[in-house]
């Protein structure tokens, strides 16, 4: 059969110099000499030699020096293998490595325009205070936290603030029924609550205090509440639990002191569809989704610190957890609170534009959407930050890989992968190379 593909894109030289995966391939060359002629070898020497790769990811990102003598891989039994027996870390800890910069860390723009930003500083102490609020509540680690959150700032500190005490994460998005959200979180017996009254999308208040309600009684473990206020909303009824507002929640001054947690220690809990039946409850670590998502960020996704990354995903999408992986490399977390399609299609090319983020990434659905609809994002705004764009949920067509290039922008680094909620991440990725 004749060979009808073209090559639609070609990284220049300029842009070749400038990744990540040359620094590291530099890393890996100073400090063990090895060497590779494409890609493709450092690849199969990743797959070949697991032990050596991933001491290297580790090393590569400055993570706490192991010892010389240190496993990588303890147990190689399926399905029951130990990675790094007896390291320890903090996911949050290694986010905080970032926080002495004065740039800002979490940016988000809402439906209704408004944009919230958090400083790196910001950011830190308002995770500090909450971790502080979450110990005064009683929670140790490997206590559960959920959250009722959709996507804004206030999802990310949370997730941090639990994490840095070594309990345990999961989050459902507001728009979901309280029956929905019980499906998954009674698998997990919570300790603690966080939830909003409400949320706004497609200019409508949506009020979710009475679904606040039914998961403080359909959760007996719950032992207080978190409750976010929502303007245009009811306050959730005065629950028989301890209940403190977010406000109340993130006061005092406090130092954020992460606990160092083994490396297979539970970081959160997210779940599978419930297409076959109830949501089943996926745990991932610490130590896996540290070293996973810093290889994702900077080899795969070619980020650094200060470059802006946003992913348009909720919070009940494992891509949420993909998107503030960001803050890993000390690259800004930027999310959009509401209707990707109001007042049009164009309103997230016109965030990607206005907020200058470099990696922007969406469902492939939503780019067919925007290409069915004859959208011309490059005649909407300059898009001048913009080098790479991401894809996945579903297979991108091949018509709407030339579409991106017509219509969104001819030099750009187009990546559709694949993964899954089983991993938080993508076993079909992307990279800049030759």
């Amino acid at each position: 059969m004749k060979d009808t593909s073209e090559i639609l894109w070609r990284a220049s030289s300029a842009r070749l110099a400038v990744r990540e995966l040359v620094r590291y391939e530099q890393f890996l060359k100073d400090t063990t000499g090895l060497e590779f002629e494409n890609y493709e070898g450092l690849w199969a020497w990743s797959v070949d030699a697991p032990d050596a790769f991933w001491r290297s990811v580790w090393a590569f990102h400055e993570l706490p020096p192991l010892d010389a003598g240190q496993p990588v891989l303890g147990e190689r039994a399926m399905p029951h293998a130990e990675w790094f027996p007896g390291v320890e870390l903090n996911y949050t800890g290694v986010v905080q490595r970032h926080a002495g910069r004065d740039d800002i860390a979490v940016l988000c723009e809402h439906e209704n325009g408004q944009v919230d930003t958090l400083t790196w500083s910001q950011w830190q102490d308002q995770v500090a205070a909450l971790a502080q609020t979450l110990l005064d509540l009683g929670v140790q680690p490997g206590d559960r936290v959920v959250a009722y959150l959709h996507n804004i700032p206030e999802c990310i500190v949370a997730f941090n603030a639990v994490a840095s005490i070594g309990a345990v994460w999961s989050v459902a998005a507001p728009d979901l029924g309280a029956q929905g959200v019980l499906d998954r979180f009674s698998l997990i017996e919570p300790k603690i609550l966080i939830a909003t009254d409400g949320y706004d999308y497609g200019g409508k208040t949506f009020d979710r205090s009475t679904v606040v309600d039914a998961l403080v009684d359909g959760l007996p473990t719950v032992t207080a509440l978190i409750r976010l206020p929502a303007a245009g909303c009811a306050s959730a009824r005065p629950a028989n639990i301890p209940t403190v507002t977010w406000s109340d929640a993130l006061i005092g001054t406090h130092a954020l002191e992460p606990i160092n947690v083994s490396f297979d220690h539970p970081l959160w809990i997210v779940y599978s569809s419930g297409t076959t039946g109830k949501p089943k409850a996926i745990v991932h670590s610490h130590g896996g989704i540290v070293l996973e998502h810093l290889k994702q960020m900077s080899l795969q996704m070619d980020l650094r610190a200060g470059d802006r990354f946003m992913w348009f995903s909720s919070t009940a999408w494992m891509m949420w957890n993909y998107n503030i992986a960001a803050m890993l490399v000390g690259a800004t977390a930027c999310v959009y609170n509401g209707n990707p399609a109001k007042p049009d299609l164009g309103r997230l090319w016109s965030v990607v534009d206005r907020h200058k983020i470099r990696v922007f990434g969406a469902g492939a659905a939503w780019l067919e959407a925007c290409k069915n609809a004859a959208l011309m994002p490059r005649e909407l705004c300059s898009l001048a930050t913009l080098e790479g764009l991401g894809s996945t949920g579903s297979p991108l067509l091949p018509e709407v890989f030339d579409w991106i290039y017509t219509a969104v922008k001819p030099d750009l680094f187009l990546a559709s992968i694949s993964g899954g909620t089983d991993f938080a991440s993508a076993c079909l990725g992307g990279a800049v190379s030759v």
